[in-house]
């Protein structure tokens, strides 16, 4: 039982028994601090910041309440700790905005705390992503963790996945599908497509090249990476996925082949092939229509791919099975497949008119 009491001018702080857990996801924070709380779905939730900045937290407080259930339900596993706080600490970071410790997410206040008076749309906009990427870790990365760092992709490309996905459910008007497309999207591939990037995995040889690993590779990559995977095996079997590593790996290690695994065995999908290729080795792929041909109401598209590069041209040979979907411009009609490595692809639409 938790238990506080004070001797002589000493106060000793007995907390419940810790669950088991990985050591980097503690936390402690010791200040003259306030909070506002509130219960959701069976969860004490607070948002924890200096004395007197309490009407600030409100924003965040309302959004952890939509976010949170949201997660129980798509993960399949409810939140397992019986309280989750938020908490807002002055100053920065050129680093990182916040920290996904375990039942106590550290923020820097401007990624935590909205003032009614001054804080614009984009800033409230700013801070749900945040508290949905920093929620999101409480499965992926505390409950489930990787194994080694070399699996950082997993837990940030996956987070800021899980981020704009929940984020879109929740506030369409934002449309923020349409916004990762420059904001995230094509940064990675502006990067990915140089002589200087690297594989979304990355073997890190010690705790002290950790640092290098965060990049936009491993968080807007990996996201789009995951994204692209949903979209090829479908949301509904996408989540069973989800839900069956949930259970399997919860409070243990993983690599990022046993999710591969899961999302397999859901949707009877070439996943773990179709991942690796663009998961394992760097760049990324352009595909091109060479032909586009219709005979007797179909038309026939020939498809070829090579790397897009925007340096020299690499001596590394890259190739990639890469999912595929084409549809006709009045949205009536698609075809899919996934395009093998080492040979011109070919699929067929009904109609005459642009795909």
């Amino acid at each position: 039982e938790a238990a506080n009491r004070v001797v002589g001018d000493a106060r000793h702080v007995r907390f419940q028994t810790t669950p088991r857990m990985s050591s980097y996801l503690l936390h402690l924070s010791v200040g003259d601090l306030e909070r506002v709380s509130r219960i959701i779905e069976g969860v004490d939730v607070g948002i924890v910041m200096r004395k007197g900045a309490g009407s600030m937290g409100a924003f965040a407080l309302d959004a952890a309440a939509a976010i949170l259930p949201w997660f129980n339900d798509y993960f399949g596993t409810p939140y397992p700790l019986p309280k989750l706080d938020m908490i807002a600490a002055p100053g920065q970071s050129t680093f990182f905005g916040a920290m996904e410790n375990w039942g106590a997410i550290l923020y820097f206040e401007t990624a935590l705390l909205v003032d009614p008076a001054r804080s614009s749309q984009s800033d409230r906009q700013a801070i749900f992503e945040v508290i949905a990427h920093e929620v999101a870790h409480q499965w992926f990365g505390n409950l489930v963790t990787m194994r080694w760092w070399d699996d950082l992709w997993l837990n940030e490309g996956f987070a800021s996945w899980m981020a704009s996905k929940v984020t879109s459910e929740l506030h369409p008007e934002w449309k923020l599908w349409l916004q990762g497309v420059a904001n995230s999207r094509e940064a990675a591939m502006q990067l990915d497509a140089g002589a200087a990037t690297h594989p979304v995995v990355q073997r890190v040889e010690s705790v002290d090249a950790v640092q290098m690993a965060f990049d936009a590779i491993a968080y807007n990559k990996g996201e789009a990476v995951i994204r692209m995977i949903e979209q090829a095996v479908g949301e509904t079997d996408f989540r069973a996925g989800i839900r069956s590593y949930m259970r399997k790996h919860a409070y243990s290690n993983t690599v990022t082949d046993d999710l591969w695994r899961e999302l397999e065995s859901a949707s009877g999908k070439p996943i773990t092939a179709i991942a690796h290729d663009f998961t394992l080795q760097p760049g990324v792929p352009l595909v091109t229509v060479e032909s586009a041909e219709c005979s007797a109401g179909m038309t026939r598209l020939t498809l070829t791919q090579s790397r897009f590069e925007t340096d020299g041209r690499s001596a590394e040979r890259v190739a990639w099975r890469i999912p595929i979907h084409a549809r006709s411009i009045d949205g009536e009609s698609d075809a899919r497949l996934v395009m093998e490595k080492d040979a011109p692809a070919s699929l067929s639409i009904p109609g005459c008119g642009p795909v």
